[in-house]
């Protein structure tokens, strides 16, 4: 009596018998599976064929390689977040593979198995990593690995096959086309300066006018710039207003009388990278005017009007700066030109309230280093600036510089 017996992949050991009695074969875990009779002689062997009938009747099924993996993609934070590609750029050190694996083989047990090569290196078809293995029962499976740990700026690229319980292996799959496709940049932007924060309280629209210096990041690129806002105390309590502004200015319209706004800018790069935040910038609305005396000299027999521009005179310049903004100020910068004509510098006479920071320039304000000197003027400063730290909302302050008419 001749009789065909299937081997079932489920099983993990098949019996093949000839009259129901003799074992002529067994399943286990070689890689190749030998059918004999009782005798010993040897029926044949398996090796690779997708399926192989022994003399007598007997067929015996045999293994099929799993499919190549699809959907093959990478995330960050635990999987979570997409890198994207080509020129995908990450700020993690571990990376995340994921993709669908099948099998033409229901029942069968699959591992995603993935290979990375760094910038210079090519594929080797060694393992990096694995995923755990896992059940199939005919409905695709999505797999991930968590390899890699790139360094700062160093390009890599994935590879991907899948394996199932006898070792049987699918063709690697590539995920992008060179190991530039993927770039590692675990450092932030530069930190960019608040230069502006202007109030228009008093007329037409209200709003906040911002700008800040333009920043780099020397790898992955500049994505944008991050405003951050707070109404509560000085320094506390920002949340991200604005995302992502590729321009280095911005209005804020968001705004309404009787309320202070604070700001802070932060940069962020390509990789997704942040950068620490800007100096503090508030929105002040400052009104400045300018005075001015003379004096004429006393002395060398003069005797007309006290107050007639003559050489000799001095002229006191007082510059009145007031904050009729909503907030706070800060980062005030107040300067003034010497008046090139007849006029020189009167040493000593640059003064201001609250004791700010005064500089001098000789060359029209390209420089703020110069040190005066002399025994009564100067005539090589050309400008002067008060740099003022901040001043609450409705404070009023006074600047003032001399010079002699020659």
């Amino acid at each position: 009596m001749t009789a065909a017996y299937a081997a079932k992949r489920s099983s993990s050991n098949y019996g093949i018998q000839s009259d129901g009695i003799t074992q002529v074969g067994s399943k286990g875990a070689s890689a190749s599976y030998i059918l004999r009779v009782g005798n010993g002689t040897d029926l044949g062997t398996k090796e690779g064929s997708a399926n192989f009938t022994a003399w007598g009747g007997y067929t015996y099924q045999t293994n099929t390689k799993p499919g190549t993996p699809e959907s093959l993609d990478q995330y960050k934070d635990g999987g979570v977040v997409q890198i994207s590609w080509p020129a995908g750029w990450t700020n993690t050190t571990v990376e995340v593979f994921k993709a669908d694996m099948d099998d033409p083989d229901p029942g069968d047990i699959l591992t995603l198995q993935v290979e990375i090569a760094y910038s210079g290196e090519a594929f080797t078809n060694s393992v990096s990593g694995e995923s755990s293995a896992t059940d199939y029962s005919g409905t695709t499976l999505n797999a991930s690995v968590s390899a890699g740990e790139a360094a700062h700026g160093e390009g890599y690229i994935w590879q991907a096959r899948v394996k199932d319980l006898e070792n049987y292996y699918s063709d690697w799959v590539v995920l992008g086309g060179s190991p530039n496709d993927y770039r590692a940049d675990f450092v932030p932007p530069l930190i960019p300066e608040i230069i502006t924060a202007l109030a228009s309280p008093d007329a037409g629209p209200t709003y906040v006018y911002l700008s800040w210096t333009p920043t780099t990041d020397a790898l992955s690129g500049l994505a944008g710039y991050n405003v951050y806002r707070t109404e509560e105390v000085w320094g506390t309590g920002y949340y991200l207003y604005f995302p992502l502004l590729t321009d280095t200015a911005t209005d804020d319209s968001g705004v309404s009388l009787g309320n202070n706004y604070y700001y802070v800018i932060a940069a962020q790069d390509n990789a997704g990278n942040i950068s620490d935040f800007s100096n503090e910038g508030s929105a002040p609305h400052m009104k400045l005017t300018r005075s001015l005396t003379t004096e004429a000299p006393i002395s060398g027999g003069y005797s007309g009007d006290p107050y007639d521009p003559v050489p000799g005179s001095t002229i006191t310049y007082t510059l009145t700066y007031l904050n009729d903004g909503f907030a706070r100020s800060s980062g005030i910068e107040i300067a003034d030109k010497v008046p090139p004509n007849f006029t020189e510098f009167l040493l000593g006479s640059a003064t201001g309230e609250t004791f700010p920071t005064i500089q001098f320039s000789s060359d029209e304000g390209l420089t703020w280093d110069y040190t005066p000197f002399g025994t009564y003027v100067d005539p090589n400063v050309t400008n002067v600036k008060w740099l003022v730290t901040d001043e609450s909302s409705g404070a009023e302050r006074e600047v003032e510089f001399g010079v002699v008419i020659r």
